[in-house]
């Protein structure tokens, strides 16, 4: 969750999700589920997602809304 990775909406969830190839064979990733949590007082949406090819599973994390400038 240190390195979540930013968006602007939860629509953009999934498809950031199955963009990102599997660590362990660079096969394509599913999402099983998306849920929005709050870990260590940060809301975040957490995919949980496997691999196509080698069934490896794992969870990604996602920050929502821009960072303020001001």
């Amino acid at each position: 969750p240190e390195r979540a990775i930013a968006l602007d909406a939860a629509s953009q969830v999934e498809v950031a999700a199955r963009s990102i190839p599997c660590p362990r064979c660079r096969g394509a990733l599913r999402v099983e589920d998306h849920t929005a949590e709050t870990l260590d007082g940060v809301r975040l949406r957490v995919a949980q997602v496997a691999c196509s090819a080698c069934g490896a599973r794992r969870k990604l994390y996602f920050r929502l809304g821009a960072a303020s400038l001001n």
